[in-house]
């Protein structure tokens, strides 16, 4: 008879006691008394032997349900700034998460290279790569931009070059979601409310305050929201259904 499966809540909290390091930190992030937590923390040694034995192992062994239930239900994309510790837990974490640059960001810091009367112009040519019908054309773009300044600007070309892949990746998705992913414009958006908020307050107080304030500000802000374009679709990506220049493949 198969053993029954882990439960996951005694798995977050020792994965939340070995990230902050206190029982009573812990306690306080997943809202459990501390008497909850040790209880929690018994029952799960009695199913997997002694935690103490070695908590890497025990905590790669914790992750691996909560990522694989988590994986199974999300959208296998992130949209982020150049942020290398989010990189780097989200391919630890979710390690078939495609990657997609953000454009406005990633134009600002190629810019930032280039004297200021050169701007302009440049300014178009990156429009020109990723308001591309498609990704030939996006590539096209892209060369032409790199044989225009690679020479004279090197470290421009660099920072654009490197992310090449990343800033792409919005062509294998719907092109009625492009709007949404080639930019963290509709992510700041969403949290101008809360970013207002507390640089007016400057600061919140106690860490249960701040977050008391940031769900009810977000509350009160999502009955303003707009769904995606098409959000639809977003069963069709869920499922790992191929699309090639924004459109559906269809199966042969």
């Amino acid at each position: 008879m198969p053993a029954a499966p882990l439960d996951l809540d005694q798995l977050q909290t020792f994965i939340m006691i070995a990230d902050t390091g206190s029982f009573t930190k812990a306690a306080d992030e997943v809202h459990r008394t501390q008497s909850a937590v040790s209880m929690q923390m018994r029952r799960l040694e009695e199913r997997i032997g002694d935690l103490t034995r070695t908590v890497d192992a025990v905590i790669a062994e914790a992750r691996r349900p909560i990522r694989e239930g988590v994986e199974a239900r999300c959208d296998a994309r992130a949209v982020v700034v150049g942020r290398l510790d989010f990189w780097s837990a989200l391919a630890e974490e979710f390690p078939h998460t495609r990657e997609q640059r953000c454009w406005v960001h990633k134009t600002a810091n190629v810019l930032n290279y280039l004297p200021r009367k050169l701007q302009p112009t440049a300014k178009r040519m990156l429009h020109a790569i990723w308001m591309a019908e498609n990704r030939q054309d996006a590539e096209a773009a892209f060369e032409a931009f790199v044989s225009t300044y690679g020479a004279k600007y090197p470290k421009a070309v660099a920072c654009l070059v490197k992310d090449r892949e990343a800033l792409l990746a919005f062509y294998d998705f719907p092109a009625e979601h492009w709007i949404h992913i080639r930019t963290t414009n509709p992510i700041e958006s969403t949290f101008a409310t809360v970013r207002l908020r507390t640089d007016k307050t400057k600061g919140c107080g106690t860490r249960l305050a701040t977050l008391a304030m940031v769900f009810k500000l977000a509350e009160s802000a999502s009955r303003h929201w707009k769904k995606l374009h098409k959000s639809e679709l977003l069963a069709d990506v869920v499922r790992g259904v191929r699309f090639v220049d924004g459109i559906k493949e269809i199966a042969a």
